[in-house]
């Protein structure tokens, strides 16, 4: 599964599931959801320190990816995730060969990495740190 924002998009959709009494989607598929591929948290890992927001339109522009004008749409919104994701394969050749449960563990890991420093970012701004180190999460 390809899901940009993993831990926000998965969480939704298992919510909305269960709203409408559908359970969730590790009950629907009678397994675990992974893997996932997350072109955000590769973003984060793979290019820690630029600068910018790391929406999916902003990233289409790093990635020499068309903004499409009906961004936002579920269709246009794939497109462009997989265009960021086929040019982020490209840019960096190293996650271009990792099979798809290696890249899954990688993503874990680096989104850990990432919470923690972001909460350790807000602790020291004085704000709280809730921030899941959980990915993905229902």
């Amino acid at each position: 599964m390809v899901v940009f924002n993993a831990p926000f998009d998965i969480t939704l959709i298992n919510a909305e599931l269960r709203r409408h009494d559908l359970g969730s989607l590790e009950e629907r598929l009678g397994a675990e959801t992974a893997p996932v591929i997350d072109p955000l948290v590769l973003d984060h890992s793979l290019d820690r320190y630029r600068r910018g927001k790391r929406t999916l339109s902003a990233m289409t522009s790093v990635y020499g990816v068309t903004l499409q004008e009906d961004a936002h749409t579920a269709q246009v919104d794939v497109s462009m995730m997989l265009g960021v994701l086929q040019e982020m394969a490209v840019r960096y050749p190293r996650i271009a060969g990792v099979d798809d449960g290696a890249l899954h563990q990688f993503q874990v890991e680096e989104h850990r990495k990432w919470a923690d420093n972001f909460g350790s970012w807000l602790a020291s701004k004085g704000r709280v740190d809730d921030i899941s180190r959980a990915w993905p999460q229902e």
